[in-house]
């Protein structure tokens, strides 16, 4: 029997994506549609469940990622998959039986009260084919014909063949993004979704994954060029990004200061906020000045001060003229 092999490069980077209990969270919610059963679980309600299952027949196999209900019997069992696997519902089993076994009160299980530990599985299939295996244990199972079948263990699915571009981007979810790219197959899709997923709002250890994805496995898949293009493009954006928020701060206490000097002069209350707000406007004009003069893009510029394309526009041309 071939054996599937662990610890490949992209399923490192899923696992580290998903030490994360936000986005725990977030892909468990979305998958097992938590608050239409106003189920509200929060980071500080789950933890890691430290143990790998190796099973008998799977000897090379190994559960991807479990996380459990802190002080409940109940686990999320999540598997990742590039390849379409028929067996999948059968490992699921497996991996299910070997979780519950583990979780097994002894001492308790022969009293009627005792609830026995409860697994719920998800799938996530980064494959380019729409996934075409059963997800339910028993409908691979024989059965007596008319014989009604004995409801068994499914798993949840998240294929991203089915899911759009948008909804990943706009999830707020870095695994969404980074699924995205695992969805990208030939080189100008690579290409396009690690521009689109750069220009999204990312925390300093998001990127450093993403230039970990992109040095260690992507370069195989995309020119040299772009990959150096790529990294440059990541380093630079958060010196720009920390140089234009303490310029940015500074701006407004400047003017929130001028602004209010300004109110307090006129000597009416009923200026007063009006004095103030207008200080913070000019800041917020005066930076966004400066950054266009930097040739940074509008949509930066957007983002940083708030302000409208419209706006943004105007301010380009008055600079312009200048």
């Amino acid at each position: 029997m071939t054996k599937k092999q662990v610890n490949q490069p992209h399923d490192k980077i899923i696992k580290t994506i998903l030490d994360n209990k936000k986005e725990v969270i977030l892909l468990l919610n979305r998958v097992l549609k938590l608050k239409e059963h106003n189920i509200i679980l929060e980071e500080k309600d789950i933890e890691k469940y430290n143990r790998k299952f190796i099973t008998t027949t799977f000897e090379n196999s190994e559960a991807d990622i479990v996380y459990k209900i802190k002080n409940e019997n109940m686990f999320f069992l999540i598997e990742h998959q590039s390849k379409i696997d028929n067996a999948m519902s059968y490992r699921i089993m497996k991996y299910s039986y070997e979780i519950m076994e583990s979780a097994i009160d002894e001492g308790n299980l022969h009293k009627s009260e005792y609830e026995y530990p409860k697994v719920y599985p998800i799938v996530i299939y980064t494959g380019d084919q729409k996934w075409n295996a059963s997800i339910s244990f028993e409908e691979k199972q024989a059965s007596l014909h008319g014989l009604n079948d004995i409801n068994w263990l499914k798993y949840g699915l998240v294929d991203i063949t089915q899911i759009s571009e948008n909804d990943l981007l706009e999830n707020n979810s870095f695994l969404g993004k980074i699924l995205l790219i695992e969805k990208s197959k030939t080189q100008e899709k690579i290409i396009n979704s690690i521009e689109k997923v750069i220009n999204t709002k990312l925390t300093q250890t998001e990127k450093e994954v993403l230039k970990k994805l992109i040095y260690y496995i992507l370069k195989i898949n995309i020119p040299q060029q772009k990959v150096e293009e790529f990294l440059e493009i990541l380093e630079r954006k958060e010196d720009i990004n920390m140089q234009w928020v303490e310029r940015l701060c500074n701006a407004f206490d400047e003017k929130y200061e001028e602004g209010l000097k300004n109110g307090i002069n006129q000597g009416k209350n009923q200026w007063l906020k009006q004095g103030i707000e207008r200080g913070k406007s000019q800041g917020i004009l005066s930076v966004a000045k400066n950054m266009l003069k930097d040739n940074m893009k509008v949509e930066d510029v957007q983002k940083f001060t708030g302000l409208s394309k419209k706006e943004i526009q105007n301010l380009k041309l008055q600079c312009s003229k200048v």
